[in-house]
């Protein structure tokens, strides 16, 4: 995995939600590892910070699919 896209951008977290062929929301989140982000980046202030969003972002997702469970359920 890298962290080069081929506009000099990276996906640092992306979240997916798709319908599979029995009907069932499947959420799919994707983040890059740590280990790749520091070896790209260096052991620096703003390597860690990346790492802190992605952190972020994994725990908040916990919370999104309980949402769109919800949701779901709510219909």
């Amino acid at each position: 995995m890298t962290l080069r896209t081929k506009r000099n951008e990276a996906i640092l977290f992306s979240t997916v939600v798709s319908i599979n062929n029995e009907g069932n929301l499947v959420t799919r989140h994707e983040s890059l590892p740590t280990n790749e982000v520091l070896k790209e980046l260096g052991n620096d202030y703003y390597a860690h910070l990346i790492c802190a969003i992605v952190r972020h972002c994994k725990s908040d997702s916990y919370h999104f699919d309980e949402q769109l469970g919800n949701l779901l359920r709510s219909i």
